[in-house]
């Protein structure tokens, strides 16, 4: 049964452009504190390293038993950090699918109703402002509202459209939108670099400890101690730095991959308003959102066979 519901999802994610998007950014979120992990790890791995080296060149004894006793707790460690790493991969991926789902909802709401339409069903067109694309939300509900008087009287001559929607020639940036979704980023980043803070610390505090435990204490010792510590503690911190700003660039990719397509969506319809009615959505890339662009291709069919498009008193 397991078996068969994890095929049908691969299948779905193999069909569907849509999941497949989700699946992408969700594993993009998540690839983020995987390679600081690692960063992290590789660093405790070279002040292991660096240890023994030192011990050995002072000629401590037991420096034998002392890399197996290092190696056996990194190992261990990991085993027990394993099951939490697991589940905040289970949170991250969650995180990731709603915000994917926030990027796509503007366009299935906009798809949906211009599938209804052409299905003869009555469709109210109700976008959420407040964490949708406000201008390709604001300006598609305008432009439904000019096609449904349209329908009603048969006939549309092309419109002037407002000076504000004028002035637009390539993607805005939407900082309500933005902001929204980037709560959520932000929260993973937090959780993230708290959790790879706090297992770091914890695991070279305690593998001093067991250095001190199976050599002799000498005041050389401690101010190595010492100054290692100062040293991998800002490492710690520009690893994390490092990992806040590709958290950063992450969000302003993803960003650019919705709001590309919402401006080709948007200068469509503004066009379509103006009198060119022949024109059509058309996306280079952007596969995730082909479907709710055949959607709203087929819609403006819909317009064309429907309704007596006047060229006359075309707007600006």
């Amino acid at each position: 049964m397991m078996r068969d519901y994890i095929r049908s999802i691969c299948k779905k994610i193999r069909v569907d452009e849509e999941a497949r998007f989700r699946m992408k950014t969700s594993l993009k979120i998540v690839c983020i504190p995987f390679i600081s992990l690692s960063v992290l790890f590789a660093l405790l791995l070279l002040i292991l390293s660096v240890n023994l080296a030192f011990f050995e060149a002072h000629g401590y004894p037991g420096v034998v038993e002392l890399r197996e006793a290092y190696y056996d707790y990194v190992f261990k460690t990991l085993i027990d950090f394993f099951p939490w790493f697991c589940i905040f991969v289970i949170f991250v991926l969650i995180i990731g699918i709603y915000v994917s789902h926030l990027f796509l909802r503007p366009f299935r709401v906009i798809g949906d109703y211009c599938e209804g339409v052409v299905n003869g069903k009555k469709m109210v067109y109700d976008p959420e402002f407040f964490t949708d694309l406000k201008l390709l939300t604001s300006f598609s509900e305008y432009f439904f509202n000019q096609m449904e008087n349209a329908l009603q009287s048969g006939e549309f001559f092309p419109v002037t459209v407002m000076k504000k929607f004028r002035r637009i020639h390539e993607p805005v940036f939407e900082r309500a939108f933005f902001i929204n979704y980037l709560f959520f980023i932000v929260i993973t980043s937090i959780v993230a670099a708290l959790g790879l803070y706090a297992i770091s610390v914890d695991i070279y505090m305690d593998l001093i400890k067991l250095s001190l435990q199976t050599l002799d204490s000498v005041p050389s010792t401690m101010t190595f101690f010492n100054k290692q510590y100062n040293i991998f503690h800002s490492l710690i911190w520009i690893v994390l730095f490092v990992h806040s700003v590709m958290y950063v660039f992450l969000s302003l990719k993803l960003y650019d991959d919705i709001a590309r397509p919402a401006f080709a969506i948007f200068a469509t319809m503004r066009s379509f308003l103006k009198g060119n009615f022949d024109q059509r959505v058309h996306l280079i890339g952007f596969k995730y959102v082909r479907s709710q662009s055949r959607r709203i291709n087929k819609y403006l069919d819909y317009i064309q066979e429907n309704v007596k498009l006047r060229k006359n008193n075309s707007g600006p």
